[in-house]
């Protein structure tokens, strides 16, 4: 008895390791397709009208800075506040329709 027990927390313990294994891989940022685009030069216009259009100035200007194009990072609540508009700004730019 005891050595079926010993053999069944066994076999729940592999086959939880592995379910970990699994869910808990990491995954690539980026598709091979997507790293592809990363490489192209930029359309300087585009960028413009995205950086107007995602607002992105109201988050990333520096703080006291008259021109909204001079940018100094970001706000500590970004994230959360906003639901991470860089990455579903990005996600959305690159990804074709």
């Amino acid at each position: 008895m005891k050595r079926w027990l010993v053999l069944g927390a066994g076999v729940s313990l592999s086959v939880a390791a592995g379910v970990f294994w699994v869910v808990t891989e990491p995954k690539p940022a980026f598709t091979e397709a997507n790293a592809a685009l990363l490489e192209q030069p930029g359309d300087a216009e585009k960028g413009r009208l995205a950086f107007a259009a995602g607002d992105c100035s109201s988050c990333h200007a520096s703080p006291g800075q008259s021109d909204p194009l001079r940018l100094g990072g970001g706000l500590d609540q970004h994230q959360e506040r906003r639901g991470g508009c860089c990455e579903s700004g990005y996600r959305s730019l690159s990804e074709p329709r």
